[in-house]
């Protein structure tokens, strides 16, 4: 699998070039909006496409997807979430059944698990 930078990445330009198939690469620093023109339905489709790709979602109960204005933010929050990353309130629940229609850290690591055969 390519590395987390390099996908997040990819996934970036592939939507921008949806809007703008000139640009021909993305950086970490350029903001979503300003620099490449996203609206948050093009950063839901990014984040859809990285959640199908990697099988993780920081924004379920890490990240405020609020808190994201650059590609250098998703890798950052798809790095803590991957990387297993946890607050203490998250440790405190983990054991606790996730709220309906969500999943929660500890059944996102479970399912890495399974589909890695570990």
């Amino acid at each position: 699998m390519q590395n987390l930078n390099e996908t997040v990445l990819a996934v970036v330009l592939d939507v921008v070039q949806d809007k703008s198939p000139e640009v021909e690469a993305v950086r970490p620093e350029q903001s979503l909006v300003e620099d490449l023109g996203l609206g948050s339905l093009d950063l839901a489709r990014i984040i859809a496409k990285l959640e199908m790709k990697l099988s993780v979602d920081p924004f379920a109960e890490l990240v405020a997807v609020t808190s994201i204005r650059t590609p250098g933010d998703l890798i950052a929050a798809y790095d803590k979430c991957l990387s297993g990353e946890t607050s203490a309130e998250e440790e405190a629940s983990e054991d606790s059944p996730a709220p309906r229609g969500r999943s929660n850290l500890a059944s996102q690591r479970e399912l890495r698990q399974k589909s890695r055969g570990e």
